[in-house]
């Protein structure tokens, strides 16, 4: 499975953000070689890396340091950082004035364009709620699927919805078939 250059961004930017430069040499230093090779290198926004290097381990790493190992936690705040950081300029009006239904079904157009392969639909969209389901990702992991928990949860809150509730309901690393993100507001 490959992902985008420009999600293999936010794990660098959030441990340098909320950690400083101490933890982002302790995070670096705890990484795989082959993550290391990676991300020391030139990071190409619209190029495509192995998933499992480029962001499941590095993912996995900012868990371990700074989330005393709760993975799920670790990868729901990184996803939440990149939406934060990544829905800047134009893309951030626009989900500041489109009702919640709209930045869903934006949302998950974007995320598509990010995993290669990946199919996405919504199961089910109403005006205060919804459930995606994806499939066929060929290295299914929680860290995925709570990173883009995590970013969609965010992308809503920026949108302006309150009491607002994100899970990953199913996770296809758990169960073979696909992952179910739900999500509700008031």
């Amino acid at each position: 499975m490959l992902v985008k250059g420009t999600a293999l961004h936010a794990n660098r930017k959030f441990v340098l953000a909320r950690f400083g430069e101490e933890g982002l040499d302790r995070w670096f230093a705890a990484l795989p070689k082959a993550s290391q090779s990676i991300l020391n290198g030139v990071i190409l926004e619209t190029a495509w890396y192995p998933v499992v290097e480029g962001l499941i381990a590095p993912t996995r790493a900012v868990a371990e340091l700074f989330f005393a190992g709760d993975i799920n936690a670790g990868a729901m705040e990184v996803g939440r950082f990149s939406a934060e950081h990544g829905l800047r300029g134009i893309y951030r009006i626009f989900v500041k004035i489109a009702p919640p239904t709209v930045v869903i079904d934006r949302g998950t157009r974007i995320i598509k364009t990010y995993y290669d392969p990946i199919e996405m639909e919504i199961a089910e969209l109403t005006k205060n709620a919804f459930t995606l389901r994806f499939s066929k990702m060929d290295a299914p992991s929680s860290v995925i699927d709570h990173r883009i928990a995590g970013w969609i949860q965010r992308a809503l809150q920026i949108c302006g919805t309150q009491d607002l509730v994100t899970e990953v309901v199913r996770s296809a690393h758990d169960v073979q078939g696909s992952t179910e993100i739900a999500g509700h507001w008031s």
